[in-house]
């Protein structure tokens, strides 16, 4: 994940509009460096889904995507939806994002 995230800082992918990374066990850290290097970037600002279902994602990767989200109409203008059901997060996230954007399918 470092390297892909490294790839789209470089400006590798500048017309990625759909970005599909099911069941790659992305874990907590992969969905961390995803926020950080995608979400909270400008390398990707034709993205309009990203695809995280079945991650092993927990309440730290979550909450770190909902955090970049929050801010992500600044870096992501075109995303439309975040896919990430069948993770791994707790009631706990929940009730911690209040108001979840619109956006985050989780």
């Amino acid at each position: 994940m470092v390297q892909f995230g490294a790839c789209l800082q470089q400006g590798g992918l500048p017309l990625l509009e759909h970005l599909d990374l099911q069941s790659n066990l992305l874990g907590d850290v992969g969905a961390v460096n995803l926020a950080s290097t995608v979400l909270l970037t400008h390398a990707v600002p034709h993205l309009q889904h990203l695809f995280l279902q079945k991650n092993e994602i927990g309440n730290p990767g979550a909450l770190a995507l909902y955090r970049a989200l929050q801010a992500a109409d600044r870096f992501c203008p075109s995303l439309k939806a975040v896919h990430a059901r069948q993770n791994r997060v707790t009631k706990a996230a929940y009730t911690q994002m209040a108001f979840p954007p619109a956006c985050l399918d989780i």
